[in-house]
């Protein structure tokens, strides 16, 4: 996702078509980071992914001292999707969870943005209720019903039916024990 962001689009001749994709693509990022911090608690993320510049021992960042910062990005993204740029290249059946559907993808982004605050709703409640506010006015609305819940549907054909990619849905998975443990 960050290479097609930071480096894939911006090269591109048309890269205003793109933006819906970019927009996805960091909501999708900024979702594995927050899955990251909040299976585990502290990861590299400000210094991660710099090797190549020479910093090969990032420094662990505590999800206390980012979320807010990942909630601004969602509600960039959000803002993003809702401004309905024209002439967008349609995701379709390559996007694995909506077919493409932007605003299948706003509400996503507004639950996940209660669901990160939630985390801190006692440490930071003025923050809690902030996002709430935001989201149950915000325009986008909210994951309703079962059709729009986020879900990885992924077509068992796909590349010549080797299931290389369809084993990621069964065997490499966390259990709901191992995720949800304090």
């Amino acid at each position: 996702m960050k290479y097609l962001v930071d480096f894939v689009i911006p090269n591109r001749v048309d890269k205003e078509r793109y933006i819906n994709i970019g927009a996805i693509a960091k909501i999708l990022q900024t979702y594995e980071a927050f899955l990251l911090f909040d299976t585990h608690g502290a990861a590299p993320y400000k210094e991660a992914l710099k090797g190549l510049e020479g910093n090969v021992t990032p420094a662990y960042d505590m999800y206390d001292d980012i979320y807010k910062s990942l909630d601004t990005t969602i509600k960039a993204q959000i803002n993003i999707l809702l401004s309905k740029p024209a002439n967008q290249v349609a995701l379709g059946n390559n996007d694995y969870f909506y077919q493409g559907d932007v605003n299948k993808w706003v509400k996503f982004g507004n639950i996940f943005r209660i669901k990160m605050a939630q985390r801190f709703e006692k440490v930071d409640n003025a923050h809690f209720q902030s996002v709430l506010n935001e989201v149950l006015s915000n325009s986008g609305g909210l994951i309703s019903n079962n059709d729009e819940s986020c879900v990885y549907y992924h077509n068992i054909e796909y590349n010549n039916d080797t299931w290389d990619t369809a084993i990621l849905t069964y065997q490499f998975t966390a259990s709901n024990a191992f995720v949800s443990f304090y």
